[in-house]
């Protein structure tokens, strides 16, 4: 009898647990013993990554052989990787992973390349597998990126979901010219087309661009959608023009009364003329606006709009306020209220104080009138109740001032 064998199942699987990706230790564990097996292989084939590009046509069906000889192994995948490209072949193993919680689709077929994959050009069996993931009642979480003119119309028969995340502005399917059935008419697996048992809530909405964003509140608002976003409690996106920020402000208008966390990332040198009007949330706890370009005067005034716009009713326990870049050349340039209504925005009673930071990073840039150090003191000087409420740590490149 071996040593191993005479250890408790709870001590191996922890000593294998350390071991979470350093995939050769791993390896080698699983060919140590049936005890070790079975752990080390959950976390060898938790995370998987297929490319359907026609030169790893023989990785993928190795990969499929082994999960045909060992169907445990595919049980054990929770997070799928699909990289796509302009020469894809069909890929058996796609089929083979039943209790998915995660898929991140990606077009371009490389991760250095911005180019897109265009959703009709990929042949209809590899659309109808992937469509069959979208599908598992296990999958929480749906990303996509580099892909354009995506059906959005299949997230109504996906009540499963809880992420949506299409952080990037390649256009989608902006038409509504393809019902759910159409799109999945063609489908190898007809199974698919039953309607699902039970209506869901998505939680979390990350999209960058509001044609895309405007689409799926149509689409998830329609009345045979099987996906709600009435209790969405998370949204995400960018403010580049006053299109945006209105499709950004559709999605907070629609889920005012369950939205919790809001983060809104200002592009443009020059913000949009309209601001965020946050004052229809009922339950925010969390916001966090940031520049990560050059910082102006006019997006921290931006912000602060959209901060003062918050009603009394919310008890907000954090608030970030991140600008990149030097927020003026000069003292001079800046609203002489501004710093003072930062500096009461994040001190006002009303909000729990578990968490109040405001991060201006300079590191980028190197032409600049003023030393990074003086911006210290002329922050100092502007907002007195913060800084007299906590610690402030003087980093040479990044300055924060916070409190607890």
């Amino acid at each position: 009898m071996s040593r191993t064998s005479q250890l408790p199942q709870e001590l191996i699987d922890k000593i294998v647990l350390e071991l979470s990706g350093n995939w050769q230790s791993l390896e080698a564990c699983s060919v140590v013993s049936s005890s070790f097996r079975d752990v080390s292989q959950k976390l060898l084939f938790k995370v998987l990554t297929i490319d359907l590009h026609i030169r790893f046509k023989a990785a993928n069906t190795r990969l499929c052989d082994a999960f045909t000889s060992n169907p445990r192994l595919g049980d054990h995948v929770r997070s799928l990787r699909v990289r796509t490209s302009n020469q894809m072949a069909t890929a058996d193993v796609l089929r083979m992973m039943p209790k998915l919680r995660s898929l991140e689709i990606l077009g371009g077929g490389s991760f250095l390349t911005l180019i897109c994959t265009r959703w009709p050009s990929i042949m209809d069996e590899l659309k109808a597998d992937i469509l069959s993931i979208c599908f598992l009642p296990t999958l929480e979480q749906l990303k996509m990126k580099r892909i354009s003119q995506f059906p959005l119309a299949v997230l109504r028969r996906c009540p499963q979901l809880k992420d949506l995340q299409i952080p990037d502005n390649h256009l989608h399917d902006t038409s509504d010219r393809s019902s759910s059935m159409d799109i999945l008419s063609s489908s190898v697996d007809h199974r698919v087309t039953d309607p699902p048992a039970t209506r869901g809530y998505l939680e979390s909405l990350t999209v960058f661009s509001p044609e895309v964003c405007q689409q799926i509140l149509r689409t998830l608002r329609h009345p045979t959608s099987y996906l709600l976003l009435s209790r969405l409690r998370r949204h995400n996106g960018e403010i580049v023009h006053e299109l945006s920020v209105t499709a950004f402000q559709a999605v907070l208008d629609f889920a005012a009364a369950s939205l919790e966390i809001v983060h809104a990332v200002i592009l443009p040198d020059r913000p949009p003329d309209n601001y965020l009007d946050l004052s229809r949330l009922r339950n925010l706890r969390k916001v966090r606006l940031s520049t990560p370009r050059k910082c102006l005067p006019q997006n921290m005034l931006w912000a602060c709009h959209a901060l003062e716009s918050i009603p009394e009713v919310n008890s907000v326990e954090t608030v970030f306020l991140t600008f990149a870049g030097p927020p003026c050349a000069a003292d001079s340039d800046v609203d002489p209220t501004l710093w003072g209504r930062i500096d009461e925005l994040l001190t006002r009673e009303r909000h729990s104080k578990t968490l109040r930071r405001v991060i201006v990073n300079t590191a980028r840039y190197q032409n600049i009138e003023h030393p990074d150090d003086a911006l210290l003191p002329a922050i100092a000087r502007g907002m007195p109740m913060l800084y007299s409420k906590g610690v402030v740590e003087d980093v040479p490149v990044l300055i924060n001032a916070a409190y607890a």
